[in-house]
């Protein structure tokens, strides 16, 4: 006895397994990376004990002291319990 599929047959199955790889992957894939610019123009207020701007090639940047900490606000919605 064979077991005859017919493409007709299968279009649904296969319609299904690739929106659900679809919807997997829009799920899952990773978030895209944040940049700060530490030592731009106005950093003061996020950036708490760090040596003062320096630049090389075009790049900006600061040195961190001993504490440096840097402010994200608006990073986390709501409460951190």
């Amino acid at each position: 006895m064979q077991i005859r599929f017919s493409a007709s047959s299968l279009a649904l199955p296969l319609l299904i397994f690739a929106l659900a790889a679809v919807a997997l992957f829009t799920l899952l894939r990773s978030p895209s990376a944040a940049t700060f610019d530490i030592g731009a123009p106005g950093d003061a207020y996020s950036a708490e004990n760090f040596y003062a701007a320096e630049a090389d090639a075009g790049t900006r940047f600061r040195w961190s002291g001993p504490g440096a900490r840097l402010r994200l606000y608006d990073a986390y919605p709501g409460a951190l319990i």
